[in-house]
Protein backbone atom coordinates (compact mmCIF):
# COMPACT_ATOMS: atom_id res chain seq x y z
CA UNK A 1 0.00 0.00 0.00
CA UNK A 2 1.65 3.20 -1.17
CA UNK A 3 0.04 5.27 1.61
CA UNK A 4 1.91 3.34 4.35
CA UNK A 5 5.43 4.51 5.27
CA UNK A 6 8.17 2.36 3.64
CA UNK A 7 9.91 1.92 7.01
CA UNK A 8 6.76 0.29 8.40
CA UNK A 9 6.11 -2.10 5.53
CA UNK A 10 9.72 -2.84 4.48
CA UNK A 11 9.39 -5.64 1.89
CA UNK A 12 5.76 -6.55 2.67
CA UNK A 13 3.03 -5.66 0.20
CA UNK A 14 -0.67 -5.26 0.88
CA UNK A 15 -2.35 -6.05 -2.45
CA UNK A 16 -6.02 -6.04 -1.47
CA UNK A 17 -8.03 -5.10 1.63
CA UNK A 18 -11.82 -5.10 1.79
CA UNK A 19 -13.25 -4.65 5.29
CA UNK A 20 -15.96 -3.12 7.39
CA UNK A 21 -16.58 -2.75 11.06
CA UNK A 22 -17.19 -0.63 14.08
CA UNK A 23 -14.68 1.06 16.39
CA UNK A 24 -15.17 2.63 19.83
CA UNK A 25 -12.26 4.54 21.34
CA UNK A 26 -11.62 6.21 24.71
CA UNK A 27 -8.80 8.77 24.87
CA UNK A 28 -7.53 10.41 28.06
CA UNK A 29 -4.29 11.81 29.47
CA UNK A 30 -2.82 12.08 25.97
CA UNK A 31 -3.10 8.35 25.20
CA UNK A 32 -5.54 5.70 24.05
CA UNK A 33 -7.09 4.17 27.18
CA UNK A 34 -9.60 1.70 25.73
CA UNK A 35 -10.70 0.50 22.32
CA UNK A 36 -13.30 -2.03 21.21
CA UNK A 37 -13.71 -3.20 17.62
CA UNK A 38 -15.89 -5.51 15.58
CA UNK A 39 -14.30 -6.16 12.20
CA UNK A 40 -15.27 -8.25 9.20
CA UNK A 41 -12.75 -8.61 6.40
CA UNK A 42 -14.08 -9.94 3.10
CA UNK A 43 -10.59 -10.29 1.66
CA UNK A 44 -7.04 -9.50 2.73
CA UNK A 45 -4.16 -10.27 0.36
CA UNK A 46 -0.48 -9.62 0.78
CA UNK A 47 3.03 -10.97 0.34
CA UNK A 48 6.62 -10.61 1.43
CA UNK A 49 9.12 -9.51 -1.25
CA UNK A 50 8.51 -11.40 -4.52
CA UNK A 51 6.72 -14.40 -3.04
CA UNK A 52 3.34 -15.72 -4.11
CA UNK A 53 0.57 -13.66 -2.43
CA UNK A 54 -1.48 -15.15 0.41
CA UNK A 55 -5.16 -14.39 0.97
CA UNK A 56 -7.42 -14.49 3.97
CA UNK A 57 -11.15 -14.35 3.37
CA UNK A 58 -14.24 -14.24 5.57
CA UNK A 59 -12.17 -12.96 8.49
CA UNK A 60 -14.06 -11.91 11.60
CA UNK A 61 -12.82 -10.65 14.93
CA UNK A 62 -13.82 -8.74 17.98
CA UNK A 63 -11.04 -6.97 19.82
CA UNK A 64 -10.46 -5.10 23.03
CA UNK A 65 -7.55 -2.89 24.10
CA UNK A 66 -7.12 -1.51 27.61
CA UNK A 67 -4.52 0.42 29.57
CA UNK A 68 -4.31 0.48 33.37
CA UNK A 69 -1.73 0.63 36.17
CA UNK A 70 -0.84 -3.04 35.52
CA UNK A 71 0.11 -2.31 31.88
CA UNK A 72 -1.53 -2.88 28.50
CA UNK A 73 -3.84 -5.65 27.34
CA UNK A 74 -5.09 -6.48 23.85
CA UNK A 75 -7.56 -9.31 23.19
CA UNK A 76 -8.83 -10.84 19.98
CA UNK A 77 -12.02 -12.79 20.57
CA UNK A 78 -13.61 -15.26 18.18
CA UNK A 79 -10.99 -14.66 15.49
CA UNK A 80 -11.70 -16.78 12.42
CA UNK A 81 -10.76 -16.70 8.73
CA UNK A 82 -10.32 -18.86 5.68
CA UNK A 83 -6.91 -19.39 4.09
CA UNK A 84 -7.79 -20.96 0.75
CA UNK A 85 -9.91 -23.99 1.58
CA UNK A 86 -8.71 -24.23 5.20
CA UNK A 87 -10.46 -22.71 8.20
CA UNK A 88 -8.45 -20.82 10.81
CA UNK A 89 -10.14 -20.57 14.20
CA UNK A 90 -12.23 -19.59 15.85
CA UNK A 91 -9.63 -18.71 18.46
CA UNK A 92 -9.07 -16.26 21.28
CA UNK A 93 -5.76 -14.47 21.75
CA UNK A 94 -4.50 -12.16 24.51
CA UNK A 95 -1.37 -9.99 24.46
CA UNK A 96 -0.48 -8.39 27.79
CA UNK A 97 2.30 -5.99 28.76
CA UNK A 98 2.99 -6.25 32.49
CA UNK A 99 4.39 -2.90 33.63
CA UNK A 100 7.61 -2.61 35.65
CA UNK A 101 6.78 -2.54 39.38
CA UNK A 102 9.46 -1.55 41.86
CA UNK A 103 12.47 -3.80 41.32
CA UNK A 104 10.48 -6.27 39.20
CA UNK A 105 11.15 -5.86 35.47
CA UNK A 106 8.29 -5.49 33.03
CA UNK A 107 7.48 -8.35 30.66
CA UNK A 108 5.04 -9.45 27.94
CA UNK A 109 2.78 -12.50 27.64
CA UNK A 110 0.92 -13.84 24.61
CA UNK A 111 -1.67 -16.56 25.10
CA UNK A 112 -4.17 -18.30 22.87
CA UNK A 113 -6.67 -21.10 23.32
CA UNK A 114 -6.28 -23.12 20.09
CA UNK A 115 -4.20 -22.72 16.94
CA UNK A 116 -4.38 -25.16 14.04
CA UNK A 117 -0.92 -25.42 12.49
CA UNK A 118 -1.60 -26.65 8.92
CA UNK A 119 -3.62 -23.62 7.70
CA UNK A 120 -0.73 -21.36 8.68
CA UNK A 121 1.82 -22.94 6.34
CA UNK A 122 0.72 -21.05 3.17
CA UNK A 123 0.63 -17.80 5.17
CA UNK A 124 4.15 -18.37 6.52
CA UNK A 125 5.41 -19.22 3.02
CA UNK A 126 3.99 -15.97 1.62
CA UNK A 127 4.46 -13.53 4.49
CA UNK A 128 7.31 -14.57 6.80
CA UNK A 129 10.80 -13.14 6.22
CA UNK A 130 12.39 -16.62 6.28
CA UNK A 131 15.23 -17.63 3.92
CA UNK A 132 14.30 -19.98 1.03
CA UNK A 133 16.11 -22.93 2.65
CA UNK A 134 14.04 -22.48 5.81
CA UNK A 135 10.82 -22.35 3.78
CA UNK A 136 11.85 -25.50 1.93
CA UNK A 137 12.51 -27.32 5.21
CA UNK A 138 9.17 -26.16 6.61
CA UNK A 139 7.30 -27.36 3.51
CA UNK A 140 9.06 -30.75 3.72
CA UNK A 141 8.16 -31.13 7.40
CA UNK A 142 4.50 -30.33 6.61
CA UNK A 143 3.41 -29.72 10.24
CA UNK A 144 -0.12 -30.71 11.27
CA UNK A 145 -2.23 -30.67 14.43
CA UNK A 146 -2.98 -27.93 16.94
CA UNK A 147 -1.40 -26.03 19.81
CA UNK A 148 -3.83 -25.51 22.69
CA UNK A 149 -3.74 -23.40 25.85
CA UNK A 150 -0.45 -21.80 24.79
CA UNK A 151 1.42 -19.05 26.61
CA UNK A 152 4.60 -17.29 25.48
CA UNK A 153 6.39 -15.00 27.91
CA UNK A 154 8.98 -12.43 26.81
CA UNK A 155 11.21 -10.87 29.47
CA UNK A 156 13.29 -8.22 27.63
CA UNK A 157 15.60 -7.56 30.60
CA UNK A 158 16.38 -11.24 31.24
CA UNK A 159 19.36 -13.08 29.79
CA UNK A 160 19.79 -16.41 28.04
CA UNK A 161 17.03 -18.99 28.26
CA UNK A 162 15.10 -16.87 30.79
CA UNK A 163 14.31 -14.26 28.12
CA UNK A 164 11.62 -16.30 26.33
CA UNK A 165 9.40 -18.90 27.98
CA UNK A 166 6.86 -21.11 26.22
CA UNK A 167 4.23 -23.56 27.43
CA UNK A 168 1.51 -25.32 25.44
CA UNK A 169 -0.54 -28.45 25.13
CA UNK A 170 -0.55 -30.25 21.80
CA UNK A 171 -3.33 -32.00 19.94
CA UNK A 172 -2.28 -34.51 17.26
CA UNK A 173 0.90 -32.60 16.35
CA UNK A 174 2.84 -34.43 13.64
CA UNK A 175 5.57 -33.78 11.07
CA UNK A 176 6.70 -35.52 7.92
CA UNK A 177 10.19 -36.97 7.67
CA UNK A 178 12.91 -34.43 6.81
CA UNK A 179 15.64 -35.64 4.46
Amino acid sequence: ASWLPQGLTQEWSLNHLQLGGQFWLSWADGALQRAVTQVKVARLEGQYAERKPASLTDMQLNSYFGRDAEGLQAQLANFSARAGEQQIGPMNLTLRQHAKRGDAAGFWTLSFDRLQVAPLLPLVESLAPIPDKGLSALATLNPRGALTNATVGFHPDAEGDKRVQFATNTDAISFSVYD
